[in-house]
């Protein structure tokens, strides 16, 4: 269940700037098939923060194992190291939270929908 105010709707289709997202079960993709866990089970491996092309993800892990797909189970094709820098290219999880503005924050995965794309 959810207990936050709904402030607005968006349409389908609205363009909008995440400036950071919040989750505790959050894949995310850094490059054609290579996805890493931004938090998994509530642990935080990794953080969101703007830069140059947009936002990306920086490493909190000392190591970080980079997946084929959003999930443990996926082949593992690489290993990311502590404040390595990724950009962040699509979102996939059970409980990503996007905030847009302070204070203003959309679901971008959320029990199984995703809600949202990169663009």
């Amino acid at each position: 269940m959810l207990n936050y105010v709904d402030l607005s709707d968006l349409a389908a289709g609205t363009v909008v700037a995440i400036v950071k997202i919040a989750a505790t079960d959050v894949w995310v993709q850094s490059d054609q098939g290579k996805w890493i866990a931004l938090a998994y089970k509530g642990e935080r491996n990794a953080r969101t923060e703007m830069g140059g092309g947009g936002l990306q993800v920086r490493v909190l892990a000392d190591s970080l194992n980079v997946r084929s797909g959003p999930d443990v189970e996926q082949a593992l094709v690489d290993q990311l190291k502590k404040d390595v820098v990724a950009p962040l290219e699509a979102v996939d999880g059970k409980d990503a939270w996007g905030e847009m503005d302070l204070g203003k924050w959309i679901a971008l995965a959320v029990k199984g929908g995703k809600f949202v794309e990169a663009v």
